[in-house]
């Protein structure tokens, strides 16, 4: 049979929208003639038409699953879009140090803000391949969806934080890092913020000498923590001294400092805006849990829905073989996103947090996806 007139994305998307009627289409008992492998078919609506043909054990449950993912497009921009991705990081971190033989623990509360070049950022998106559902949920659909997005925020406990400060490059990056706590004990600590390439340091001791921009080659300016300590706090932390033994008032540190205290350990107490970031960079990352997902059906890098159109074209011009095979190599070496254009999915199902029924479309697909989740399980 010539498919010249026949489009095959709208016969697999039909087989998608109406799975129970499949079994039945005569176009794709026609087209199996010539096809018997069924590659015109992606793997789930191939699957869905084995089952429906009384052939369940010719599937292959896990291709069948894996072209199905969730998707959450919430902090990386969708993919195409006109808008900027903007995406917001809070942090807490700490740098470790000493001063008068005693552990310091600074701690810190930052924030950075990023708005990418492009509409997508690769970083922030999070999904959830099919053979990751909780589909042994799907029969209590509330369990379901609060479960998927549970994966998501479980997905990036072990992400780190992206932002820095540029104005450069790919991406705008503001961020601000405040000093808060020293061995837990709470401080007012001043706070250090680059924004559209300026950077300012704000609460910063007005008692004691300062360190500017220029006062130092590798450094935009610091902070020194030991400005933000009264004699209490000091007393706490067990490196306040006392009487003679004190250095006494001056203009550069405070007066309860010990007079043993070496210029290396004070010069050590300085905190530049490298010194942030790089403690920022490894800090503990939290952001904002999202509440809508997309779930992509007919999709994944092995499934090639741009082909399908093309296969009798290449049946007749063998002789071309040699140029599309360096087209193909192209096109799978660009295609790294898993968004690029030969991998739209035929099906998206938007989803969100706290619904209570499943949509439409996820319905009429749920006793085959829980099927082929009962054959991986065994």
């Amino acid at each position: 049979m010539n498919k010249e007139n026949t489009d095959l994305l709208e016969l697999n998307k039909e087989i998608l929208a109406s799975p129970g009627s499949s079994g039945v289409h005569a176009l794709i008992r026609l087209l199996e003639l010539e096809k018997p492998d069924l590659n015109f078919l992606c793997p789930l609506a191939k699957a869905i038409y084995l089952v429906e043909t009384n052939r369940a054990k010719k599937v292959d449950p896990l291709i069948a699953l894996d072209n199905c993912l969730a998707v959450d497009y919430t902090f990386s921009g969708y993919p195409g879009s006109d808008d900027h991705a903007e995406v917001s990081e809070e942090v807490t971190h700490f740098i470790e140090t000493e001063f008068c033989g005693k552990k310091i623990t600074l701690g810190f509360e930052s924030s950075g803000n990023m708005t990418h070049f492009t509409s997508f950022w690769s970083e922030y998106l999070r999904v959830e391949w099919g053979t990751k559902w909780p589909l042994e949920l799907l029969e209590q659909p509330a369990e379901f969806i609060e479960e998927l997005f549970n994966k998501f925020k479980r997905g990036i406990k072990n992400a780190t934080p992206e932002a820095f400060p540029t104005d450069n490059g790919e991406f705008l990056g503001s961020l601000s890092y405040t000093l808060r706590t020293v061995n837990g004990i709470n401080i007012d600590g001043p706070e250090y913020s680059y924004c559209n390439g300026e950077d300012n340091w704000d609460g910063l001791s007005e008692e004691f000498s300062q360190r500017f921009p220029g006062t130092r080659s590798d450094c935009d300016g610091q902070m020194c923590w030991l400005h933000h300590i009264d004699a209490e706090t000091a007393l706490q932390l067990g490196i306040s001294a006392e009487g003679d033994n004190a250095i006494g008032n001056n203009s550069d540190y405070p007066a309860w400092i010990g007079k043993t205290a070496s210029k290396k350990e004070l010069e050590a107490t300085w905190i530049s805006p490298d010194d942030l970031q790089e403690s920022y960079s490894k800090g503990e990352l939290f952001i904002q849990e999202s509440t809508e997902a997309c779930l992509l059906i007919g999709f994944g890098a092995d499934w090639d829905p741009s082909l399908l159109s093309k296969e009798d074209e290449d049946d007749e011009n063998d002789e071309d073989d040699d140029e599309e095979d360096e087209d193909d190599g192209e096109d799978e070496a660009s295609d790294q996103s898993i968004f690029k254009p030969l991998t739209e999915p035929l099906i998206e199902i938007a989803i969100k947090r706290g619904s209570k029924e499943l949509p439409n479309e996820l319905s009429l697909l749920k006793p085959y996806l829980v099927e082929f989740n009962k054959m991986v399980l065994g």
